[in-house]
Order: C-alpha cells, then sequence, then structure tokens
C-alpha cells in the first residue's frame, strides 16, 4: 500500500475541483495495476463527489448546495457563544459543515489494467463549503493491490 496527498486551493467559499488527473497520477507512481483508490477528505467542510465535469452542471451543484444549506441561515455551530474551545479566528461555517455532509467525506475508486475505472464523463471533484478550508484542501490517496476482479465478473456479459 502507498499513500499521499493531495493539496489544492480554492478561490470561493463552494468550489469543485476536479483532481481526476492528480489521482491518476498517483496511481501512475504507486505502479498499481489492477486495485483501488481511496480518497478520504482531511477536513471536516470538504467533501468528495464524483460526476460529470460540466460547468453548468457545477453551478447548478453549488445553487443546490445552497438552497440546501444556506450561507448565514442561522446555524447553532455559528453561535460561538455556547460552544468552548473555540479558536481564535474560527469562521462562521456551520454552512459549510451541512453542505460536506450532503457530499461525502470519502470514496473509493477502482483501478484497472493501471487505469482509473471512470464513467465516460466522471468526474472526481473535491467540494469546499467554507473558505478557511482553501488552504487546507487535502486528500489522503492509498493505493492498494487487490488479486480479485470480483467487480468485472459480476457485470453483464463478463
Amino acid at each position: 500500500m502507498t499513500a499521499n496527498r493531495i493539496e489544492f486551493d480554492t478561490t470561493r467559499s463552494t468550489e469543485f475541483v476536479d483532481i481526476t488527473d492528480r489521482i491518476r497520477e498517483s496511481v501512475r507512481r504507486s505502479g498499481l495495476r489492477d486495485g483501488c483508490v481511496h480518497l478520504q477528505s482531511l477536513h471536516t467542510t470538504l467533501g468528495v463527489a464524483v460526476n460529470e465535469n460540466e460547468p453548468l452542471l457545477h453551478r447548478d451543484f453549488e445553487n443546490l448546495l445552497e438552497r440546501l444549506a444556506p450561507t448565514g441561515a442561522g446555524y447553532e455551530h455559528d453561535d460561538f457563544s455556547r460552544r468552548f474551545d473555540v479558536p481564535l479566528g474560527e469562521p462562521v461555517n456551520g454552512h459549510a459543515h451541512c453542505r460536506q455532509l450532503l457530499l461525502t467525506a470519502f470514496a473509493t475508486l477502482l483501478v484497472e489494467d493501471g487505469q482509473l475505472v471512470l464513467g465516460r464523463w466522471s468526474w472526481t471533484a473535491h467540494g469546499t463549503g467554507s473558505s478557511r478550508c482553501s488552504s487546507m484542501g487535502t486528500s489522503a490517496v492509498a493505493a492498494a493491490t487487490c488479486r480479485s476482479r470480483w467487480w468485472r465478473s459480476s457485470l453483464p456479459g463478463s
């Protein structure tokens, strides 16, 4: 098993960052032929998504997250007077934690013959929900060799 971290910056409080090529490069460097790559967000306001890479759809995702977890909607997490051990400079980011919950904190991608197994239009992204994680956007990537190709043989016609 090998592991590394992918770091990136964002420019907006909610933004989808395509990290597919960086994951492909991690797979190539690891020498993984068949197995899986596990992605895990290391920040609780940073989510993982696998979907279509199309700019209008990105805006749809951002708008959906804003509708479901609007900025400034009076989150209890943002009431610092009721919390203890709040670090100096802590941002108001209850919305960002809720948005991450709507995405996920992890994903596992299959690797076959040294290549990521993704759909034709699929891409891997991290969606941020807080401007604070713009400098903290990290993800652990671990590649492990698997012997079985059960997922391949379970497809119709294989």
